[in-house]
């Protein structure tokens, strides 16, 4: 197997007394697809906000392609290589679609979509900058059985690495 893209050694997070992560180890390796599950409360997002620079750990590291790094802000992950999707859609509700990721849609607003397509274009937004991994958070969520499918397909033609939080196995596996 090639090297791992992205590698987490001993990332631990504590809000106040409660310990959300604790030595958490973890290796993404480029082209691979891995899946975060758990129940409410385990701590899947909160790793994602670490990874992607919304949460500071008390401790741990992370490198990225190999190298040792201090752990990105939100505005550093598009320059190395890694996007985000967010449990709800997370798009700009003030700009049209195409200003949220300069693609299909051009002059809809995300308030005249129904949610399944808030969710594609939240995922193609992510995808535009062609990232080496891609950080989806419960992608799933709220969708039906073709839009489910359709989002299967899509994640398994990716060829960057994926690491994703859901709770639809099927997705999963």
């Amino acid at each position: 197997m090639t090297s791992p893209i992205l590698t987490l050694e001993g990332v631990g997070v504590t809000f106040g007394g409660l310990k959300a992560l604790s030595d958490v180890n973890l290796e993404v390796h480029p082209g691979q697809v891995v899946g975060l599950i758990g129940p409410n409360g385990a701590g899947k997002t909160t790793l994602f906000n670490v990874i992607s620079g919304f949460v500071t750990p008390q401790s741990g590291t992370m490198s990225w392609e190999g190298e040792k790094i201090r752990f990105p802000k939100p505005d550093q992950l598009i320059k190395r290589g890694i996007a985000r999707t967010l449990q709800g859609v997370g798009l700009f509700s003030d700009l049209t679609c195409v200003e949220n990721v300069m693609v299909d849609l051009a002059k809809s607003k995300p308030s005249d979509l129904a949610f399944p397509l808030l969710k594609r274009v939240s995922l193609a937004r992510a995808l535009v900058i062609e990232p080496k991994l891609l950080l989806l958070d419960e992608p799933a969520g709220g969708l039906g059985a073709e839009d489910l499918r359709w989002l299967v397909e899509i994640i398994k033609s990716l060829s960057c690495a994926v690491l994703l939080v859901e709770h639809h196995m099927d997705v999963v596996m």
